[in-house]
């Protein structure tokens, strides 16, 4: 049965957000819990967005976008969301091929546009949803705050260290919580988060792991909290898997805010480049 897909016009500023992001055309929605969500994983880098159905509203469990890019070209061309619809709906053609369509309509004008096949995405990774933070079994060793000013500052220190310089090193003792990166030609920089906006629990420190005492993760993850407009909660956790060895994680949680509805929430989370880590590499000046 056809049924109507509702997008606030929030919504549709995130997801010009999330386009920013995709490195292919495909997206799939799902919902969960009552929750519409989208996921993208990276090169071990996962985007996630929720939010209530206020914000997106479809009757299926899921639903793909074959191009993204060009979703966006049909809705800007009906007007939506402030005239126009847009339906799923069973076409039949001509000649008695039933295809699965987006519909997208105003008084004037109506575009098809086939849903993908669900067999073109990976679902352990489109269907991917990060821990609730109250049931995160990994332990909570730092976090701090960045509003969008600080994003924008971190931004310009790997735009100073050249378009090579694709890794930061997380180094966290005595409550101090730094990032370093470094550039090709050997330039470096360091930068302390204020400690108004930080903290560390149980004296947790990286010199504890000796030589792999930067935790090393992409610094396209600072690009990505810039393409969204909010401050971002960072939490640093680790797994366990012995008494002298763990696996770290940086976990970054935004929330778009809006008056009289529900926030659209924002995850951006990837553990350590293990192999960069113990590779020993990053070498830098303290």
């Amino acid at each position: 049965m056809p049924y109507p897909i509702n997008i606030s016009h929030d919504y549709l500023n995130t997801l010009k957000s999330f386009l920013n992001i995709a490195k292919k055309n495909e997206i799939l929605l799902f919902t969960e819990d009552n929750k519409s969500m989208i996921s993208l994983m990276d090169m071990g880098t996962l985007v996630h967005i929720s939010t209530d159905k206020s914000h997106l509203d479809f009757s299926d469990d899921e639903i793909g976008i074959t191009n993204i890019s060009e979703f966006f070209s049909y809705i800007k061309a009906i007007g939506y969301p402030d005239i126009g619809n847009i339906t799923f709906s069973e076409e039949t053609s001509t000649k008695g091929k039933t295809v699965s369509c987006f519909v997208f309509s105003n008084d004037n004008v109506i575009y098809r546009m086939v849903v993908a096949d669900p067999t073109k995405f990976e679902m352990k990774y489109a269907k991917k949803v990060p821990k609730d933070r109250n049931e995160d079994p990994m332990e909570l060793v730092a976090k701090f705050y960045l509003d969008q000013d600080d994003v924008s500052s971190i931004l310009t220190d790997i735009k100073l260290m050249g378009k090579d310089s694709d890794s930061f090193g997380l180094y966290i003792n005595d409550s101090d919580i730094n990032l370093y990166m470094r550039g090709i030609q050997g330039q470096q920089t360091k930068r302390s988060i204020d400690k108004t906006k930080s903290q560390v629990f149980n004296s947790f420190s990286t010199e504890d792991d000796g030589l792999k005492k930067y935790k090393l993760f992409p610094s396209k993850i600072f690009n990505y909290m810039a393409y969204f407009d909010c401050a971002f909660d960072i939490e640093v956790r680790i797994l366990r898997r012995g008494p002298d060895s763990y696996i770290t994680s940086v976990k970054a949680y935004g929330k778009l805010e809006f008056d009289g509805r529900e926030p659209i929430n924002i995850f951006i989370g990837c553990p350590e480049n293990e192999a960069q880590v113990c590779a020993n590499n990053f070498d830098v000046v303290k």
